[in-house]
């Protein structure tokens, strides 16, 4: 029941943020006692938003807009992969003092998993902590509640990252003849956070979901590559130096094509992100260009990989 991915997500190069995402659809209406609180950072808005986009702010609100998109995805992944060894009675973790522990119910389905300090024996550079609740009442429908996640990689001495997370989201398999693939539907109150830590110091990135939804294309042999298909959307709250507040994802026109050797560009797609006021900002790839336009101007063009640089800097990701 769980989805099936391999291999390691091995970073590379500057643009870290971008190529180190670490981690599926349906109705969450049973489980929004999970996450915690009535809306979020800056307070509740029902249907409305709050973060004003303009020429300053844009290249951030885009740039974690669509790294949000693969969030929970990577995130589950990951816990898949540690979750299915313990199901095949496999060794779990690397290290002596490490914690697994997993209950399954009478169906021999995962119920519950406990993660200490458990480094990961396939990638010793990973380790977990935390606690993941399953839900299979639903078997279409697989549910999992996080508390406490944390996903934590040491690539060297001087180069760390660590995702948590807080929150439930069903997945909805791949249905039979359908090359859109899997989706992830969250709850009203899904929190994830990235840190980021290098020698020159730190970085971290907040967000939180609701009634978010991704859809994405899982077939791919590891997590050096994008996924061939991502789109989704929802209410996304965005907590970040560059900015913060509730804005409203759209994927109008899916991400297909993605281009090889970077995780975030892709040959072509249409991102909008809409803010408060009437401020959107719009991303359009195509080829190997991209297009970012601001409230209908299109501010930025040229080809993605050579554009990244300066817009995961204007994002505060470069560090």
């Amino acid at each position: 029941m769980l989805l099936s991915f391999s291999s390691e997500f091995r970073p590379a190069g500057l643009l870290l943020l971008a190529l180190t995402l670490a981690a599926c659809g349906g109705s969450g209406n049973d489980h929004d006692d999970v996450g915690g609180g009535d809306g979020g950072p800056g307070g509740e808005v029902p249907d409305g938003t709050t973060l004003l986009i303009d020429t300053d702010n844009a290249a951030a609100v885009l740039v974690h807009a669509r790294l949000a998109l693969e969030i929970l995805p990577r995130l589950q992944r990951n816990a898949n992969i540690l979750v299915s060894q313990g199901l095949n009675g496999t060794p779990t973790c690397d290290n002596p003092d490490g914690v697994f522990q997993l209950t399954e119910d009478d169906q021999g389905a995962p119920a519950e998993a406990v993660f200490e300090d458990c480094v990961d024996p396939l990638y010793p550079s990973r380790a977990f902590d935390g606690r993941i609740v399953f839900d299979f009442t639903d078997p279409n429908r697989p549910y999992s509640a996080f508390s406490n996640y944390r996903n934590r990689i040491n690539s060297s001495s001087s180069f760390s990252q660590e995702w948590s997370l807080s929150g439930g989201f069903s997945i909805r398999p791949e249905d039979a003849g359908n090359a859109f693939g899997n989706a992830v539907i969250a709850d009203a109150n899904v929190i994830s956070n990235y840190t980021l830590s290098t020698d020159h110091g730190s970085v971290m990135v907040g967000y939180r979901f609701q009634d978010f939804e991704v859809l994405f294309d899982s077939t791919i042999s590891n997590l050096s590559q994008p996924l061939p298909t991502l789109a989704g959307g929802g209410r996304l709250f965005l907590f970040n130096d560059a900015a913060e507040g509730w804005v409203r994802v759209s994927t109008p026109h899916r991400l297909t094509d993605p281009l090889p050797g970077n995780g975030f560009c892709y040959g072509n797609g249409e991102l909008v992100v809409d803010g408060a006021a009437s401020s959107r900002v719009q991303l359009d790839y195509s080829g190997a260009d991209l297009m970012i336009s601001v409230n209908g101007v299109t501010v930025i063009s040229g080809e993605c990989e050579a554009l990244l640089e300066s817009l995961m800097a204007q994002a505060g990701l470069a560090i």
